[in-house]
C-alpha cells in the first residue's frame, strides 16, 4: 500500500494485462475549496497511464510519486495531468523523482490551456518531459508517429 493513501481495486482482478485501482489520500483534507488528489492507474500491455484528479500538494506528492513507479512491471508511463486543477512544488519534486527513479522522464498529457504548460516552461521541466494535449498524441510519440508539439 502507498504511504498515507490506499489503494481502490476497480477491477477486482487482473484480466489479460490489464489492471486498473485508484489511489485515494487519506490526509488530505479539503480545505478552501481544494478538491483532494486522486490517481486512476491502468496497466496494458506494459503501458501504465496514470491519471491525475484534484490538487497535488504536499500531502499527495508522495503517493504521486508511488503511483508513477509503480510495482506492476510497467516498462512505459504516461502521466495525464488534464484534470489537475492545481500542483505546488512538492508535486513538480514528485515527478522529477520519480523520473530519476525510472531512469528517463515520461511523456505527460496537459490540456492546451493548463496552467501546468506554464509552470513547466518556467521551471524548465518542459525540456525534461514530453508534453502532448491528448493521451493520444503522448501514444503516437511513444510509437514513433508524431513529433510531441512544443512545450
Amino acid at each position: 500500500m502507498p504511504a498515507h493513501g490506499r489503494w481502490a481495486d476497480l477491477d477486482g482482478k487482473r484480466t489479460k494485462g490489464r489492471h486498473r485501482c485508484t489511489i485515494v489520500s487519506d490526509s488530505q483534507e479539503k480545505r478552501n475549496g481544494a478538491s483532494p488528489a486522486t490517481f486512476d492507474i491502468e496497466s496494458v500491455d506494459g503501458i501504465r497511464t496514470v491519471v491525475v484528479h484534484g490538487d497535488v500538494d504536499i500531502s499527495s506528492a508522495t503517493l504521486l510519486k508511488d503511483a508513477i513507479v509503480g510495482g506492476d512491471g510497467a516498462d512505459v508511463v504516461t502521466l495525464d495531468l488534464s484534470d489537475c486543477r492545481y500542483m505546488d512544488s512538492s508535486g513538480l519534486s514528485a515527478l522529477i523523482s520519480a523520473s530519476r527513479k525510472l531512469g528517463s522522464g515520461f511523456p505527460i498529457v496537459l490540456g492546451r490551456g493548463s496552467f501546468l504548460r506554464k509552470l513547466f516552461r518556467i521551471t524548465g521541466l518542459d525540456a525534461h518531459f514530453t508534453l502532448h494535449e491528448d493521451r493520444d498524441a503522448a501514444r503516437r510519440s511513444r510509437e514513433g508517429d508524431a513529433e510531441p508539439p512544443p512545450g
